[in-house]
Order: structure tokens, then C-alpha cells, then sequence
């Protein structure tokens, strides 16, 4: 099971190929065994995420990825939205969780979703900054909802 040191936290992840999405659990503690979910929950957020509404897309298990290995997230494989991802945290502390929701009427042009959580994780933007981008970006995308989060400990206030 990969693991990935996080500032005062670690995070666990399992790669659930049944609804082929990751779950990520952080605790407070630096143990080094994996959480066990069957009586005492020491978690302090899981966050679990089905890969898309289409199951038989190509995707790759969560893994570590990006410049030094700092990002851990699934990956989309299929052919024009490589590199887009549903569910990610970066060593840094950055952490996005995306959800599509099919409208009406789909853009066949439109950008690949997948590419807001992959995006985030390796912008330099603090959540706001980036959450604004993207909502003056949204027409490019079919509908999704996005959540973002920095648990970095450093004060990023200017």
C-alpha cells in the first residue's frame, strides 16, 4: 500500500479496483502499519471516490507521480485525457477530490475534468486562487463539482 509522509500527518491509500477509486485516510499518528477500519477509527478524514461513471475507462492505480514523485492519485489513461486524475494529495499537503455529474446535454469538446484535480496538485495557486481560476473557467468543462483543500502548515498569507 503506498504511503506518503504529509506534514505532521501520513496518508494512507487503497486502491479499491471494485469502483476503481483510492481511498485516502490521514492520521495523526506516524505509525508505520496501515489503518485498520474494523473497530477504532483513528482517522482523521477518509475520503473515497469511484474513478467515473464509466467504469471501463483505462486508468492507472494510485501511485506516487510529478517532479520527485510528490503527488499520489489514480490516473485517466484514456486516449486525450491522460494525466487527469479524480482523487490526489500532494506531499505538500494539497489535496482534490473531483465528482462529475452528467447534464443534459454534453459537450463532446469539452476540457477533460480530470485535469482540475491533477492541475491543482501541481499549480503553485493556494485553494482560493485556484477555485477562482476555475470558476471562470467552468464553461470549458462539462459539469463536475470540485473540492480542494492545503493542510500545509506554512502561512501562505501576502
Amino acid at each position: 500500500m503506498p504511503e506518503a509522509s504529509m506534514p505532521n500527518k501520513r496518508c494512507f491509500v487503497n486502491s479499491c479496483n471494485a469502483v476503481g477509486g483510492p481511498v485516502l485516510a490521514f492520521r495523526s499518528s506516524f505509525s508505520q502499519s496501515a489503518p485498520d477500519f474494523s473497530g477504532d477509527v483513528t482517522a482523521r478524514l477518509i475520503l473515497a471516490a469511484n474513478r467515473d461513471e464509466v467504469y471501463s475507462r483505462p486508468s492507472k492505480a494510485a501511485d506516487f507521480w510529478g517532479s520527485n514523485n510528490e503527488i499520489l492519485s489514480g490516473l485517466d489513461l484514456e486516449e486525450g485525457k491522460e494525466g487527469g486524475s479524480w482523487l490526489g494529495i500532494s506531499k505538500r499537503g494539497k489535496l482534490a477530490a473531483l465528482t462529475n455529474y452528467l447534464e443534459a446535454r454534453q459537450n463532446p469538446d469539452a476540457q477533460g475534468r480530470g485535469f482540475l484535480v491533477s492541475n491543482y496538485l501541481t499549480d503553485n495557486l493556494d485553494s482560493l486562487a485556484y477555485l477562482r481560476k476555475v470558476s471562470s473557467e467552468a464553461h470549458l468543462y462539462n459539469g463536475f463539482n470540485l473540492l480542494t483543500a492545503d493542510f500545509s502548515l506554512s502561512d501562505k498569507s501576502n
